[in-house]
């Protein structure tokens, strides 16, 4: 039997170039999936900034007949439907930004700031736009919904600050210092909205607000 040695210009003593060839190839896309999370994030942040509860006040009881409101099959029910959004999120972005805080791996920071600006963007409309406007509560139950209201608010400020930490890691890859912010920053954003989520649930569940569409105030 005849063993053959592998040649000068083989296959094996040229694999190198390939990879080296998939690098050149990839290494646009990467710089321009950088921008456009760049660009993604400023839009985002700009948008969440924009958007506000105007001072709204839920009506206290007794300013309201004292009736139970239909909701429709619209805007009140959109509200519980896009709040999961950031409560899984969230703390998924958090997790990504350890393991490139860990790892100091660039795409795991990519994937946890994508994942920042997509609970970012759940929060703010679950907090700002699809928020659902109440009446006819009653003071124990307005006080929870309040520390329900703060907390949402919470997330969604730290939420800005965390993904804003990113973008500045990724614009000037300060890693191991803005990696480590954004993620305590990650950190307090989950806490805050599971404490959000807890006070949201016990308004359904224990006040039954929303059940039917009690102390919901009607569309117009």
């Amino acid at each position: 039997m005849t063993v053959r040695w592998p040649c000068k210009n083989s296959p094996t003593t040229l694999s190198a170039a390939p990879r080296e060839i998939v690098k050149r190839a990839v290494a646009p896309v990467q710089r321009d999936l950088r921008r456009g999370l760049v660009v993604l994030a400023v839009m985002i942040l700009s948008t969440s900034a924009a958007l506000a509860h105007g001072g709204e006040e839920h009506e206290p009881a007794g300013s309201q007949p004292d009736e139970t409101v239909q909701a429709s099959a619209g805007l009140p029910n959109c509200h519980p439907l896009i709040v999961h959004l950031p409560i899984v999120a969230l703390p998924l972005a958090g997790l990504f930004v350890l393991a490139a805080l860990l790892r100091s791996n660039r795409e795991f920071a990519q994937a946890g700031l994508a994942l920042g600006l997509l609970g970012l963007a759940g929060a703010a409309l679950a907090v700002y736009a699809l928020h659902p406007h109440t009446h006819g509560l009653s003071a124990v139950v307005a006080e929870e919904l309040e520390e329900h209201e703060l907390f949402a608010d919470l997330t969604v400020y730290a939420a800005v600050a965390a993904n804003l930490s990113m973008v500045l890691e990724i614009v000037f890859k300060k890693t191991r210092l803005l990696f480590g912010l954004a993620f305590v920053l990650f950190v307090a954003t989950s806490s805050f909205v599971f404490l959000a989520g807890h006070h949201g649930a016990r308004l359904t569940h224990v006040h039954g607000v929303g059940v039917g569409g009690q102390f919901l105030e009607p569309e117009r």
